[in-house]
């Protein structure tokens, strides 16, 4: 993670591409791979995002669903899911998965972020 005060522990957030099954779609991150040892304390939260396109010029990403904020440290893995049902649409969408957390130990805090490849689907 990156930003921060440095802590003595380096952690990876990962964020998968969004899974889509018949009309619900589902945002898998987490925390994993914290070296040299798991740290004092963590938290990571788990965002599925739509791309919203508002006229001419770029659009924004715009939360959709939202996990519940999870406080536990890996060895070896930790995730949440964030999902949200969707109804057939005449275009694609774009989805997308944003995990972010935070790190503590030796007092201090380091925080990031990870996203994940976009999903394009008929599904609003």
């Amino acid at each position: 993670m990156g930003g921060g005060v440095e802590a003595e522990v380096k952690c990876t957030l990962f964020a998968n591409k969004p899974n889509y099954s018949g009309s619900k779609l589902t945002a898998t991150g987490g925390i994993r791979k914290c070296t040299p040892r798991p740290p004092a304390a963590c938290a990571f939260e788990v965002e599925l995002q739509f791309y919203e396109q508002n006229g001419p010029g770029p659009g924004t990403w715009v939360t959709h669903a939202t996990s519940d904020r999870s406080r536990a440290c890996p060895p070896p893995s930790r995730s949440e899911k964030a999902g949200a049902s969707c109804r057939p649409a005449p275009k694609k969408y774009s989805y997308r998965t944003l995990t972010y957390g935070a790190i503590v130990d030796g007092g201090g805090t380091d925080t990031g972020s990870a996203t994940s490849g976009v999903l394009a689907v008929k599904c609003y």
